[in-house]
């Protein structure tokens, strides 16, 4: 009755089985933050070659002060939170083996980009073209219109041949009973 002043009273100690399920599936966010770092690695190499090539242009020469100046001096081109965000998000959403299509697809794509958010544009079509991807799962619907229809389904119990009737299926939904549908299904 009185558990929670208990609780409050003396906190319980979490268990090694509650923190591992506290920390989740470290393997995703391994792979998440891999991705988004390799997506701020693009985003440097594009905004440093874009400096080199505005210094050329502007003087009519290469620039090689960067070979003098200290890197930790140099400015960074760190991603925003907002675009970290949408990347975390994007990359949620995506299976383990799903991760080697999204990168070979993402880095082929990126070879002629023309501004830093072309490089987000260009991944998060990827995303979506990765999960378009997938094959859709059956559903009710898919089972019982195949059903009607005379067509085979993948689900039915029996092997008998399916008439084929050329004017359309003449069976309709109150034709089935309850152990047609778990034929079916």
């Amino acid at each position: 009755m009185l558990k929670w002043i208990s609780d409050i009273a003396s906190p319980r100690q979490d268990s090694v089985e509650d923190q591992r399920k506290k920390l989740g599936d470290t393997d995703d966010s391994l792979m998440i933050d891999l991705v988004v770092s390799e997506v701020e690695h693009q985003v440097t190499q594009f905004e440093t070659n874009e400096e080199r090539r505005k210094s050329h242009v502007s003087t009519g020469r290469p620039d090689y002060s960067w070979l003098v100046t200290d890197p930790n001096m140099r400015p960074k081109k760190w991603l925003t939170p907002e675009e970290r965000s949408k990347l975390e998000e994007a990359c949620e959403r995506m299976k383990p083996d799903e991760w080697s299509t999204l990168m070979t697809t993402w880095k082929g794509r990126t070879k002629d980009i023309e501004s830093r958010q072309q490089i987000f544009d260009i991944f998060l079509s990827c995303v979506q073209e990765v999960l378009a991807a997938r094959p859709r799962q059956q559903s009710i619907g898919d089972v019982l219109r195949r059903y009607l229809r005379s067509e085979s389904s993948m689900n039915s119990v029996d092997d008998s041949p399916r008439y084929s009737n050329p004017l359309g299926s003449t069976r309709s939904l109150a034709d089935i009973h309850f152990r047609d549908f778990t034929d079916v299904v």
